[in-house]
């Protein structure tokens, strides 16, 4: 039974939670890190892009606004919160077009049930690790994995929605008796509530960046990922709920004395996972 899945979703999203993830990968990387143009002024001030264009967000001219100067970068334009900024901006891109039936017969699902129901379980996916990335998160010193901030920051893009696209809510779990969670989204509102929330978002973080206004990027990143005391709260217990992390234990192969090759696998336990490494490199 997996963790803050209400019991009528835990078939579905197990059925299909990888299949999902391998579309939010897919559009995340390829759509998401792959795409976003910088505003750059060259050593005689003219900027890489055609006059005229208005910024959406401040309505000022692209001209007027800060850009990038011809030796700034990204990373050093955006101290601090650039590794996980990005990763929430390539994330919202994975979001964004896993509602468009496009997209999604690329990877295979043509059929408008199966689309339907990719979607909405990348969507809980998502809310699932936005509460989850709570693990990655002390109070007092802050975040400590760049893709948890983010996916935190995307949960709260889908509770700011509002008209109950996701809710949480505080329980006792009916078979250990101790505090839980349970995640609700409804399923009717992602590609009206859900995908405009997500755009207005997305819009917000590819104008801060592409013009180079870290000030406006990080006081807006900063109010989406900075847990409140309603958050840090649900934090014990989320870990009090979180399973212990998966191991790799991987087999070698050896040549013995006949010359023939052979597999040899060890158990799945810390101590099997050790010997496979002493064995490999010994």
């Amino acid at each position: 039974r997996l963790s803050f899945i209400k019991d009528e979703d835990q078939e579905l999203y197990k059925a299909l939670v990888s299949k999902s993830f391998e579309v939010q990968v897919g559009l995340h990387e390829l759509l998401g890190h792959g795409s976003g143009k910088l505003f750059i002024r060259d050593e005689n001030g003219s900027l890489n892009v055609s006059g005229g264009l208005v910024c959406p967000v401040t309505k000022k001219r692209i001209e007027e606004l800060p850009n990038y100067s011809s030796n700034e970068a990204y990373d050093t334009k955006f101290p601090v919160i650039s590794s996980s900024y990005e990763e929430c901006r390539a994330e919202c891109v994975g979001m964004y077009l896993s509602t468009v039936a496009e997209a999604l017969a690329v990877f295979g699902h043509k059929e408008a049930e199966d689309q339907n129901n990719i979607t909405y379980i990348n969507w809980l996916h998502m809310a699932r690790a936005g509460l989850m990335a709570l693990q990655y998160y002390t109070p007092g010193k802050g975040w400590g994995q760049a893709h948890m901030q983010a996916r935190y920051g995307i949960l709260q893009v889908f509770l700011r929605a509002g008209e109950g696209l996701v809710t949480l809510r505080k329980c006792t779990d009916d078979k250990d008796g101790k505090p839980n969670i349970e995640i609700s989204l409804d399923k009717t509102k992602i590609h009206t509530v859900g995908k405009d929330a997500v755009g207005d978002f997305l819009m917000r973080l590819q104008v801060y960046k592409s013009t180079g206004n870290f000030e406006a990027a990080k006081a807006m990143y900063d109010e989406f990922t900075e847990p409140n005391e309603e958050f840090k709260a649900l934090r014990g217990t989320v870990l009090d709920r979180r399973s212990p992390r998966k191991l790799m234990v991987q087999a070698n192969t050896y040549i013995d004395q006949s010359g023939q090759v052979n597999l040899k696998t060890y158990p799945a336990t810390p101590e099997g996972m050790i010997q496979s490494f002493q064995e490999r490199y010994n």
